[in-house]
């Protein structure tokens, strides 16, 4: 009995680790990872700043999770402008 609310609570513990939790991520499992986060309302390319070539190696070799991914996202009017031209986008959109 002890050991199923052992599970049960290691379970409930994961479940809340969510977006922490570091994982390998190469190739179209990173880019997915990339679009969910910084993709503008439905855009399926990412608006990122940064380093990226980096990020990406590091993903893949070391492992990263959203909330690394998150910080390469870019969403001032100026990165919108850049990353989707013609859409005229700005960031106090509700999307």
């Amino acid at each position: 009995m002890k050991n199923i609310y052992l599970l049960n609570f290691i379970l409930i513990l994961f479940s809340f680790q969510g977006e922490t939790v570091i994982e390998k991520l190469c190739g179209d499992k990173l880019q997915q990872y990339m679009i969910k986060a910084c993709a503008f309302g439905k855009e399926n390319k990412p608006c990122m700043i940064g380093d990226v070539e980096k990020l990406k190696y590091d993903c893949c070799n070391s492992g990263c999770n959203m909330n690394k991914i998150y910080l390469y996202c870019c969403f001032t009017n100026q990165c919108l402008k850049l990353c989707y031209p013609n859409k005229n986008y700005t960031n106090n959109e509700i999307y």
